[in-house]
Parts: structure tokens; sequence; C-alpha cells
């Protein structure tokens, strides 16, 4: 079994991999902004990249050759149904297009 921290770090990947903001991962993993960069940081310099971009990038890369079927992560306390989303404005998004 991986210990936490690398458990978080794989979390943490994948929520880059889907372009999500240092604010929305700190927000989902319920860890400080502060320490959610920490790992940004760590994550970056083991893939030897300078950039968000070139992180997210590579990582979705990676992600969609290696799991194309696989659903965004919803995030922390909600569950993912499938069908229709509403994104807190009203106007529901249909998420099988």
């Amino acid at each position: 079994m991986a210990d936490i921290s690398e458990q978080l770090k794989q979390r943490i990947t994948l929520l880059l991999s889907e372009g999500l903001t240092d604010q929305s991962i700190a927000t989902r993993m319920g860890m400080s902004v502060r320490t959610c960069r920490r790992h940004i940081a760590e994550i970056m310099d083991r893939l030897g990249v300078k950039s968000r971009f070139q992180a997210g990038y590579l990582l979705g890369a990676q992600r969609a050759a290696t799991r194309p079927d696989t659903p965004p992560i919803p995030p922390a306390g909600e569950q993912h149904t499938g069908g229709t989303a509403d994104h807190g404005h009203g106007n529901p998004v249909d998420l099988h297009d």
C-alpha cells in the first residue's frame, strides 16, 4: 500500500491534468493552497517541466493514453451520477456530448 503522501500526489496529479487551479485542487483535497502548491512543485520537478501548462498537458496526455474512458473527478463531497450538471449557475450542462 502506498503511503498517504503518494496517494495525495496521485490525486493532485489527476486534478492538475484536468486543468484545475491551485485553489480548486486545494479545496477538493482539503488542504491549504500553500501546501497544494508545494505538492504541485514537487510533481512538476519529478516530471521535469517548467510550467503548469506543460505539466497539465503531459499528465493529460498520459491519462488519455492509459485510461481514455475515465470521467473527471467530482468535487469532494459530490458524487458523479452522469446525465446533467448544474455547475451552480442554474443552467444544466449535458455531460454526454
